[in-house]
């Protein structure tokens, strides 16, 4: 079972990504802040990241950071989840090789279900 770790702020944004794709058959793992994220990559590294951008105290550009160059995870598939449109933050995320940008509230969650599975199946966005 593939294993996903969404990381968000807002309890009904998480809790209802969290719903769609544990029925869809996922492992799901959530974590509120950029702080729990690290951790649970850090005990067990996840087959893919959903991540938000804004979050209080570490940022999702700060988290990405971390993945990426700290810990080395180069190819772990990582999705942000932002309510935000361009901006310095969603310019980072790309410039760290995020796998693919959703803005929250203009795509489905079927349309988020496509691009999770994707990623996992390794094509392209």
């Amino acid at each position: 079972m593939q294993r996903i770790l969404i990381i968000d702020d807002d309890d009904n944004s998480l809790h209802a990504l969290a719903d769609l794709l544990g029925r869809e058959g996922y492992e799901v793992e959530c974590a509120p802040t950029g702080q729990e994220a690290i951790g649970a990559i850090m005990h067990a590294t996840p087959d893919m990241v959903i991540l938000d951008l804004l979050m209080p105290e570490v940022n999702g550009t700060s988290v990405l950071e971390t993945i990426r160059v700290q810990m080395g995870l180069k190819a772990l598939p990582v999705l942000v989840w932002t309510g935000l449109e361009d901006s310095e933050l969603v310019e980072r995320a790309r410039q760290l090789r995020a796998y693919s940008i959703i803005k929250k509230g203009s795509v489905t969650f079927d349309d988020t279900l496509g691009k999770v599975q994707a990623a996992l199946a390794g094509t392209s966005h």
